[in-house]
């Protein structure tokens, strides 16, 4: 049984660096332009998405990103990443 359990804990995990991998992806590529600093969230079935935008951090014209995911149901933070992008003139 605990086999199984476990096998689920991977399989959750898995999605979850999936999931970071592809929002910091997006974020990434987005133009400048449709970037807004501040708070985001969005769900993606039992795994819920938040990720933070600041603007002139740690530098000027620096954007900083911290994406998390956290689990649904329970709000447990399963990963995060934190990445910097120079604004494009």
């Amino acid at each position: 049984m605990e086999s199984i359990k476990i096998q689920g804990k991977r399989k959750l995990n898995q999605r979850a660096t999936l999931l970071l991998l592809q929002k910091i992806e997006e974020l990434r590529t987005a133009p400048a332009a449709t970037l807004e600093p501040g708070e985001h969230n969005e769900e993606h079935g039992s795994l819920f998405v938040k990720w933070n935008i600041l603007k002139d951090t740690p530098y000027s014209s620096v954007w900083q990103f911290h994406v998390t995911i956290y689990h649904a149901a329970s709000k447990t933070a399963i990963v995060d990443g934190i990445f910097y992008r120079r604004e494009e003139n």
